[in-house]
C-alpha cells in the first residue's frame, strides 16, 4: 500500500471516530432533552388535574360575597332610608357609587 492510501485511511479513520463522537453526544443531549419533556408533562398533568373543581369553588365564593354585599348594602342603606332631608338623596347616591364601582356617574368624594 502506497502512502498515499495510509493517509487517507487514517484521514477517514479520523473523521469517522469525529462523527461517531458527535453523534454519540448529540444523542445523550436528546435523551436528557427528553426526560426533561417527560417531566414538564408530568407537571403540567398534574397542574390541569389541581386546577379542575376551580369554577365550581369560584361560583360559590362569588354567590357568598353577593350575600355578604347585600348584607352590608341593607345595613348601611337602612338608616338612610328612615331619614328625612335634602342630603339623604345625594348620601344614598354615594353609597350606590361606593357599593357599585361600576355604576356611571361622578366617583364618590
Amino acid at each position: 500500500m502506497t502512502l498515499a492510501g495510509v493517509v487517507t485511511l487514517i484521514g477517514t479513520a479520523i473523521v469517522v471516530a469525529a462523527l461517531a463522537i458527535y453523534l454519540t453526544t448529540i444523542t445523550l443531549i436528546l435523551k436528557k432533552v427528553r426526560f426533561t419533556l417527560g417531566t414538564i408533562i408530568a407537571g403540567l398533568g398534574a397542574i390541569e388535574h389541581a386546577t379542575q373543581p376551580t369554577g365550581s369553588v369560584v361560583e360559590e365564593i362569588n354567590g357568598s360575597l353577593e350575600r355578604i354585599a347585600s348584607a352590608v348594602r341593607e345595613k348601611i342603606t337602612a338608616p338612610l332610608t328612615a331619614a328625612k332631608g335634602p342630603d339623604v338623596e345625594s348620601a344614598q347616591a354615594r353609597i350606590e357609587q361606593l357599593l357599585n364601582p361600576s355604576l356611571p356617574g361622578a366617583p364618590p368624594r
